[in-house]
């Protein structure tokens, strides 16, 4: 005998979304976590790493994408793609070396907190 759970809909459509913020806020509570909200005169280097990343990378995805002939769809996919946050990696090297987890740490939460507004702008500027 089969038992099928029945939701409303609200919940069918929450809990795809609640599943999909999971990489997100891991990636946040990790970076919080490791900046411990100690930035100090790191500032500056976290700002200039996260304008690099959210906007320097993108631009130059973008020109790369147009010198080598990219379709509108490809440039649209590899610039959204170079206009993602900082993911683990720089933070787990970061540990793995003893070397500036604070400001890795930091940088990924500036640029997953910044990309909230960046990536929305790109995303309505592919449309």
């Amino acid at each position: 005998m089969s038992h099928t759970m029945h939701c409303r809909p609200s919940v069918s459509v929450f809990s795809p979304m609640t599943a999909g913020s999971a990489a997100p806020v891991a990636l946040v509570s990790l970076g919080a976590g490791l900046a411990a909200f100690r930035l100090g005169a790191a500032w500056r280097e976290v700002t200039l790493a996260a304008a690099a990343k959210l906007f320097l990378m993108p631009v130059l995805v973008w020109l790369a994408s147009a010198l080598v002939g990219l379709s509108a769809t490809e440039t649209a996919v590899t610039v959204t793609a170079a206009a993602l946050p900082t993911g683990s990696n720089p933070v787990l090297l970061a540990v793995r070396y003893g070397q500036g987890t604070d400001r890795a740490g930091a940088t990924v939460v500036a640029t997953t907190l910044v990309s909230i507004v960046t990536l929305s702008v790109l995303v309505a500027l592919h449309r």
